[in-house]
């Protein structure tokens, strides 16, 4: 059980005072494999590790720290005024405490404010997700513009027809019942059918009518069944 703990001390000793041990044998070709674009033909890299640089800001920060540690721990016991009224009420661990019980009380609410138990509410959030992330891709690649100089001009009753359509399609996640749901999807899709007339498509309005028509009956159908 001893024997592993003993040879990883050991070549971490070794390797400690000796660094470059490793340089050219494991370092060197690790370096050539992740940017070989910064060698010419037969260059290799120079690696030269040190275990002393000198008396740097880095070792005078961490002789700091280790000396106020040592300052902090002999005077600890030392001030009990102090230790008593301030650190007991007002200390590392106390604060750590209650910020992991903050942030346990706000994920328990966030995680109940969405895992609802609701197929609908599931729903809604993938399909916003998807929305979102399209929306976002469009942006990225400069697909989506508002630019509509060059379109023909809208009728008042297209205007009607589409805010008609944007009003339903925008109301159906937030239907309080399947049957005001499914309602209002056979008005999107009849909003769909009166464009399909004013463009003077007779064949694909009587289709899509035909079909909301059917849809919607089945969908009434399969509501009525399950409520009952």
């Amino acid at each position: 059980m001893l024997v592993p703990p003993v040879v990883l001390a050991s070549l971490a000793v070794a390797f400690g005072l000796f660094p470059n041990l490793l340089s050219y044998s494991l370092i060197e070709p690790a370096m050539a494999a992740i940017l070989p674009e910064l060698l010419e033909p037969g260059d290799r890299f120079a690696v030269s590790i040190s275990f002393w640089h000198g008396w740097t800001a880095e070792l005078f920060m961490t002789i700091g720290v280790v000396a106020l540690g040592i300052a902090v721990y002999m005077l600890h016991g030392r001030v009990p005024a102090l230790h008593g009224t301030v650190i007991r009420r007002i200390s590392l661990n106390g604060i750590y405490d209650g910020m992991l019980r903050s942030m346990e009380n706000g994920a328990r609410r966030l995680t109940g404010a969405y895992m609802t138990g609701s197929a609908r509410h599931y729903v809604i959030y993938i399909f916003a997700f998807f929305i979102a992330a399209l929306a976002a891709a469009l942006a990225g690649a400069g697909e989506i513009r508002f630019d509509m100089s060059g379109f023909a001009p809208m009728s008042l009753y297209e205007a009607v027809i589409m805010a008609a359509l944007v009003i339903s399609v925008l109301a159906i996640p937030f239907a309080g019942s399947r049957m005001t749901a499914i309602i209002l999807t056979g008005m999107s899709g009849y909003m769909v059918t009166l464009f399909f007339v004013i463009f003077r498509a007779p064949d694909l309005a009587l289709t899509q009518m035909i079909v909301e028509t059917v849809s919607v009956a089945l969908f009434c159908s399969a509501s009525i069944i399950c409520q009952n």
